[in-house]
């Protein structure tokens, strides 16, 4: 699965969601959320706090605006978070 934050375009996101699904697939002892449901859920509460993952781990990164780069970030926490 490539580095969320490498993500710069709509077309790099669909490549980084079908990684997900691949890791999934191939690595299920990895996640967290193994089920839609449950990954819902998570990503909820992952964009939730997401301002103080930027502010921890990318402070130039402003979680209030749109970015491919963030949309990848979230998608990638959700399969973790807890």
């Amino acid at each position: 699965m490539d580095e969320p934050l490498t993500v710069q375009s709509r077309s790099e996101l669909a490549r980084f969601v079908a990684g997900l699904a691949a890791d999934l697939e191939t690595n299920p002892a990895g996640w967290e959320n193994t089920t839609l449901p449950a990954f819902l859920d998570a990503l909820s509460r992952y964009l939730d706090d997401l301002p103080g993952w930027c502010r921890n781990n990318a402070p130039k990164v402003d979680p209030e605006a749109a970015q491919w780069q963030l949309m990848a970030v979230a998608l990638s926490g959700a399969s973790v978070y807890e």
